[in-house]
């Protein structure tokens, strides 16, 4: 998760709203961006880095790291610190083969049909990998699916797995049958 908190608000009771959010998903790494850092004076920039370290020390995040940030700047050191963190944590991410173990499972966010190749379902992988020909069930009403083909972050692959935001084109069901908040799962 990254977590926005400008400098020149602080905490706000929203800021409280999203990490609740968070802890109810039970996100356990993240990131905090310090941002519109060129807006105040650096004792009140550090005073609302102390207040996020607090208000992160009994939460699931806590030691995330913070970056300041000034939009502002053309070659922001505390962006270019961000992006690159941000990139390491996502290739560390889809790298990490203790959720492609797991059992398939997707949940629907999205259901649709597109001419020429019949029902698409798109969602986040929450657990293990699919390919391409795989024969999966729409839960909860456990019908049986095969997967036609697979998009993987936007591109079109063989296989996709935990991590990555997908579209699977579904054979041997109508769209009708799906409904936003169904899971794609192994059998």
């Amino acid at each position: 998760a990254l977590l926005v908190v400008a400098a020149d608000d602080g905490v706000m009771p929203q800021t409280r709203e999203h990490l609740a959010i968070l802890e109810l998903l039970q996100v356990r790494r993240g990131a905090i961006a310090l941002t519109k850092i060129d807006r105040v004076e650096p004792q009140r920039a550090a005073e609302v880095e102390a207040d996020i370290a607090a208000l992160l020390s009994a939460s699931p995040l806590r030691g995330s790291p913070v970056f300041a940030c000034d939009s502002t700047a053309a070659d922001d050191p505390g962006i270019a610190a961000l992006r690159a963190h941000l990139h390491a944590t996502a290739a560390a991410t889809q790298r990490d083969n203790a959720l492609r173990d797991e059992l398939f499972r997707m949940p629907v966010d999205r259901v649709f049909t597109l001419p020429g190749h019949g029902t698409m379902v798109t969602g986040a992988i929450h657990g293990g990998q699919v390919e391409t020909a795989a024969n999966l069930r729409l839960m909860p009403s456990d019908v049986p699916v095969r997967v036609r083909s697979i998009h993987a972050q936007n591109r079109a692959s063989e296989e996709a797995w935990a991590g990555q935001r997908c579209a699977l084109n579904l054979a041997a069901i109508a769209r009708e049958e799906i409904a936003r908040g169904d899971w794609i799962a192994d059998p």
